[in-house]
């Protein structure tokens, strides 16, 4: 019976990394794999900008121009590395707008995953607590088992 497996990524190496674990491990044939990604408001991404958060964003692009190119990245990534791991599944790549943590798992509500997966940082104790985790958060709150890839020791 096919499964509904939601992937979570973002614009780094842990989310490269959950996907082709989910691609290895949990995912089937026929299975239907939402892979998401979660895009800041322009206002948030502004923000992080006046405190010296590093790459700049003009205030030009609107919050539906930074959602499309989500979409596009996530479309690229997930075409690569189907390349490399080729899975007969039904995939749907969706980017949502707002806090990632409250997004992910809003979002999960939607769809009723049967396992959602989400990449981690690997940060611990104090960087964990200030900078908040967004796979602590999901498998905290979302109501769906929750399969969390540490990063890969190279």
């Amino acid at each position: 019976m096919p499964k509904k497996i939601m992937v979570c990524v973002d614009d780094s190496i842990y989310g490269v990394q959950a996907l082709e674990h989910a691609l290895v491990h949990a995912v089937q044939d026929n299975d239907d794999v939402v892979v998401v990604t979660v895009v800041k408001p322009q206002a948030s991404a502004d923000y992080a900008e006046l405190v010296g958060a590093t790459g700049a964003i003009s205030s030009s692009i609107t919050d539906e121009e930074l959602q499309s190119a989500g979409l596009i990245e996530v479309r690229d990534l997930l075409k690569k590395i189907l390349i490399k791991y080729p899975v007969r599944a039904n995939f749907v790549v969706k980017a949502l707008l707002g806090d990632p943590r409250e997004s992910l798992v809003s979002y999960s509500e939607e769809i009723s995953p049967d396992l959602i997966v989400v990449g981690s940082r690997g940060r611990t104790g104090l960087k964990s607590l200030l900078l908040g985790s967004v796979s602590t958060h999901v498998v905290h709150h979302a109501r769906y088992p929750v399969l969390v890839v540490r990063p890969h020791k190279n």
